[in-house]
């Protein structure tokens, strides 16, 4: 069988520091019913594929965060990184973390790893890598499925792997929920720097941070309920996240997936992040878009080309944000900014399509890029 690699490395940048596994746990607050238990494993060491580190345990910390600001009676969430490395450590470890889960709960499990895809009789398959660097073993969805099946409760799913949108044809049923970074027949991707400090996140946990934290609310919570729904996501993640196409599943879309706090933790982020259709101009397309910056912040551009099907990160180009403030170049003044990023169409390649990163630099020197979201340009 041809098996196709579950993520494909970027060489770029972003601010997320390496965490090691952990269990949080809310105290318990009156009677145990109608809470979340929450299951949350990034796997980055392997034996037969490329390792990720550091970009899964920081997406496993990233989703740990959100899990606990914008999922309602949260009661644990417990993070692994690198293991369980076989199939039968997973179930145990599934049926310890939601031994105690009733009818009345939600059980989450969000994974982080390689995705192994493969045509059998015209039809894609795929198996989640499991793997804690030294044993390694192969997850078929239906196997999930029958360790999830024993567990009372509604069971959310949210991973972070390539063609993980296959997942959808197994648990796209009644009593479950998933949402996936990417299409059946798609990769996903992460970025990274390749210094010494290496850091790095997937694109699509980057993007549900910025979903839920960073968009105003009629972005994410258009019809100002406090709530969040899968198809509310799924909108929110088509405007925001063009590196792979996030797809999901629920029996009623409409029904509460996130809950929007009073006072979210926004952070640094740019706010209200929004790209608008592009546009052709005489030999050239255009890409608008619109955010926010609360404070003084250095913003640029990183224009990534499609080749053979896949975004080329290795040969990305680099522009800083035409405003000044004082002498330095891209450091924006605090208010709303229009963008437009324009793309000559002979620069575009044979494909003609392009992906446009709003990356802002932090920290105390500007060294620090967190990536704000991704929009497309294309010809086509």
């Amino acid at each position: 069988m041809k098996a196709a690699i579950g993520w494909m490395v970027s060489f770029l940048l972003i601010l997320i520091s390496p965490f090691t596994a952990l269990t949080e746990e809310r105290p318990e607050e009156g009677k145990a019913t109608g809470v979340s238990r929450c299951l949350v494993i990034g796997y980055e060491r392997f034996v037969s594929m490329p390792d990720i580190a550091p970009c899964s345990a920081n997406n496993a910390a990233a989703m740990t965060a959100l899990l606990t600001d914008f999922v309602p009676e949260v009661k644990t969430v417990v993070r692994r990184v690198n293991g369980p490395g076989t199939v039968k450590g997973l179930e145990q470890l599934i049926q310890s973390t939601f031994r105690e889960s009733t009818t009345e709960d939600t059980c989450w499990l969000y994974i982080s790893t390689h995705g192994v895809a493969w045509e059998e009789e015209g039809q894609t398959h795929l198996a989640l890598m499991l793997s804690d660097g030294r044993k390694e073993e192969t997850l078929d969805p239906a196997v999930l499925k029958d360790m999830l099946d024993e567990i009372p409760g509604e069971k959310v799913l949210v991973i972070d792997a390539c063609h993980s949108g296959v997942l959808l044809d197994t648990f796209g049923v009644p009593g479950y929920r998933i949402l996936t970074s990417s299409d059946a027949e798609e990769e996903s991707y992460f970025w990274r720097t390749g210094s010494a400090d290496d850091t790095g996140e997937g694109y699509f946990t980057a993007a549900l941070e910025s979903a839920l934290r960073a968009s105003t609310a009629a972005q994410i919570d258009p019809d100002g309920n406090g709530t969040v729904s899968m198809r509310e996501m799924l909108e929110r993640l088509s405007a925001l996240y063009g590196a792979s196409s996030a797809r999901g599943s629920a029996e009623d879309e409409e029904q509460p997936l996130f809950q929007l706090p009073g006072e979210r933790e926004q952070g640094e982020r740019v706010q209200g992040l929004a790209f608008s259709r592009a546009e052709r101009e005489d030999d050239a397309l255009v890409l608008p878009l619109r955010f926010t910056v609360e404070e003084a912040t250095r913003i640029e551009y990183r224009i990534v080309l499609k080749r053979d099907g896949a975004w080329d990160f290795e040969h990305s180009s680099t522009l800083p944000d035409q405003e000044r403030t004082g002498t330095v170049r891209g450091l924006l003044s605090p208010g709303e900014k229009e963008r437009k990023i324009r793309v000559s169409a002979d620069k575009l390649g044979e494909e003609g399509t392009a992906l446009v990163m709003v990356v802002s630099l932090r920290g105390l020197h500007g060294q620090v890029p967190v990536l704000e979201g991704t929009g497309v340009i294309s010809g086509q």
